[in-house]
């Protein structure tokens, strides 16, 4: 049995299981595991030409990308612009990352859930201290409304007193 981690702190546990399901994520968002044990990447340009398309595919293979061997001859798909008409059009991309691309952003998205983690235990630890603070505000001004509440009583039964005593001695 593991030991309990203290409230508002990292669960060092709960953090991996977040990462695991970022990365997951960031996995199915970008890849398409029937290529190449899912580390091809969609990649989609908006582009005015076509040569911008290609343009664009001969940067990316320049940066170490590389072409799935699964996709063969059709790892470009060019939707044209509206009737043949020059303005522009859609491109689909299917290339690998590299692997230091990939470790990159996985590596940042997982600095980035640890801060949101972190961020989140932090919102947590001032809404218990805030919470925490009313509760004992609250209970200090019952106890002095009680206090107050007694003492006056107190006066009150000592000044009836005194009037009592004045009245009774003019008997």
């Amino acid at each position: 049995m593991t030991k309990p981690t203290p409230r508002f702190t990292i669960d060092k546990e709960q953090l991996k299981l977040r990462q695991d399901a970022a990365v997951k994520a960031y996995n199915a968002s970008t890849c398409l595991h029937q290529l190449d044990d899912g580390k091809a990447a969609i990649l989609s340009f908006d582009f005015g030409h076509v040569a911008q398309a290609f343009q664009d595919f001969h940067d990316k293979l320049s940066a170490g990308w590389s072409i799935p061997e699964a996709m063969g001859v059709s790892f470009v798909s060019v939707a044209p612009g509206v009737m043949g008409v020059s303005l522009g059009g859609y491109t689909e991309m299917y290339l690998l990352k590299p692997d230091s691309v990939r470790e990159k952003e996985i590596a940042s998205i997982k600095k980035q859930v640890e801060a949101d983690y972190s961020a989140e235990l932090e919102a947590q630890r001032n809404a218990e201290i805030e919470r925490v603070t009313e509760q004992q505000l609250a209970q200090a001004r019952r106890q002095r409304a009680q206090e107050q509440a007694a003492a006056e009583q107190a006066e009150r039964e000592t000044v009836r007193a005194e009037v009592a005593a004045s009245l009774a001695g003019g008997k």
